[in-house]
């Protein structure tokens, strides 16, 4: 059952990102170590902690209906039930993702230049 939500809630995490990505973009430095963490001593480090969680909140948010609809599933127990609690997901999965992936794809529209001049220029 864990395996089957995996593989079918792919999309919440992805829609999300795509929203944040736009609506709060910030570059990532060039640096030797990718692991390394200089945003702290860099001012941005509060900004990018901030973001982070809130994302987490709607990424939690989004999963509540298919939590939801799981518990009824299980504890409703049978083959048929469990059958349209993964399908449900999978739709609202999908749903989310494509939601997420338009609105983006239209809000970078208006954005362009601003989004290219503040990911264009690397900092180290």
């Amino acid at each position: 059952l864990m395996i089957a939500l995996t593989l079918v809630c792919w999309g919440i995490p992805l829609g999300t990102g795509c929203m944040v990505s736009v609506l709060a973009p910030f570059a990532q430095h060039d640096q030797d170590n990718p692991y390394a963490n200089r945003r702290p001593s860099s001012g941005e480090g509060m900004l990018i902690g901030l973001l982070g969680v809130t994302s987490m909140f709607a990424i939690g948010g989004l999963i509540f209906p298919i939590a939801l609809v799981m518990y009824v599933a299980v504890r409703a127990s049978t083959w048929w039930s469990l059958s349209i609690g993964i399908g449900f997901s999978g739709a609202w999965s999908t749903a989310v993702w494509l939601v997420g992936l338009t609105v983006s794809s239209r809000i970078a529209q208006k954005r362009e230049a601003d989004l290219l001049t503040n990911m264009g220029a690397r900092k180290r």
